[in-house]
């Protein structure tokens, strides 16, 4: 359940005041905060900025307010843990374990590919086991090494059905192929001598 009421209750504002601030009705507030309709990406992100929380911890997802109540709560014992600072801000730390599944479900996948189907040397299901293992365990140091855009990035392809994800990937690869085409050294000289 989301944490509208209670976020607004402690501002001491009014649902009118939020139907202001997103441009709704005051009766689409009412409803978000009873839970009978969902609240869209872009009116939680709203709602967000105007409490001053993660989109995550508005809509349940996350137990933090934001990264640097994390860091207040967690600095002193030196234990700041990359995947849980940044699933903070995007997918909420609750949701962290869809992220491992999915990574572990495509090492696995991956490595019985590589491993089971090479005709010359003999790799068994432990042989995988032990390499999705250790690709599960250089994750963390992966993940705070990668730009934050990668990582959150990462975070939401992971909640992503397959089918989903298959059509978000063509979309890229289009989108990147055009811009290839417009960026290539030939089409570029062509417009100059336009």
């Amino acid at each position: 359940m989301n944490r509208l009421k209670e976020l607004r209750q402690e501002k001491n504002a009014k649902q009118e005041d939020l139907a202001e601030v997103t441009g709704v009705s005051a009766m689409t507030i009412s409803r978000w905060e009873n839970g009978e309709s969902n609240i869209k990406p872009e009116k939680a992100q709203q709602l967000a900025d105007y409490f001053g929380v993660s989109v995550g911890y508005l809509l349940g997802y996350s137990n933090y307010k934001n990264k640097d109540r994390y860091l207040d709560e967690n600095s002193l014992d030196l234990v700041i843990e990359s995947d849980m600072f940044n699933a903070i801000e995007t997918i909420g730390e609750k949701n962290l374990p869809l992220v491992y599944k999915f990574l572990r479900e495509e090492f696995e996948e991956e490595y019985s590919d590589v491993f089971l189907n090479d005709e010359e040397h003999d790799f068994t299901e432990d042989d995988v086991d032990d390499a999705v293992s250790t690709a599960m365990g250089n994750i963390g140091d992966g993940f705070w090494n990668l730009p934050d855009s990668l990582v959150r990035l990462i975070f939401f392809w992971s909640t992503l059905k397959s089918n989903e994800r298959e059509q978000l990937l063509a979309l890229i690869r289009t989108l990147s192929l055009n811009n290839l085409k417009e960026q290539s050294p030939t089409n570029s000289a062509s417009k100059k001598s336009t």
